[in-house]
């Protein structure tokens, strides 16, 4: 199989700008767990496990490989996007976990609020969002 390193080694420059990023993103945080029921599992070698959640730390670190001087914060301010949909604090952990990591080791930063209270298309998407921050535990 190969890695994610591997894969976005063939996106080009424009697979690795902040709205492709933030789809794979949205993506991730729609479906949170239960990939080992994904028909996708069923490339996997049969002495792999299958995975039940996203490897976001292994994602954002092949894309921090390939695209060092990504902008995370713009990265957020493109979730705005059809298919966005936040449903339960695993997605929402995805997001922050995302920003966090792809901003580690620069001055620390805290998640960019105008990537949230700004006016979206998809405000379903962004409600859904704004609603799960808000029912969700305070970070550690």
């Amino acid at each position: 199989p190969h890695s994610i390193g591997q894969v976005l080694s063939h996106a080009g420059p424009a697979g690795l700008e902040p709205p492709s990023i933030a789809r794979v993103l949205a993506m991730m945080a729609r479906t949170p767990d239960g990939l080992a029921s994904d028909p996708a599992a069923t490339f996997l070698p049969d002495t792999a496990a299958p995975p039940t959640t996203w490897d976001v730390a292994a994602f954002v670190g092949a894309v921090k490989s390939a695209a060092p001087s990504l902008d995370w914060a713009a990265v957020m301010c493109q979730l705005d996007c059809p298919s966005f949909h936040v449903s339960d604090v695993a997605g929402l952990t995805i997001l922050s976990t995302a920003f966090k990591l792809g901003t580690s080791g620069a001055p620390p930063q805290a998640f960019p609020t105008r990537a949230v209270v700004g006016r979206w298309k998809n405000t379903k998407g962004q409600l859904s969002l704004l609603r799960t921050a808000l029912h969700a535990p305070p970070p550690p």
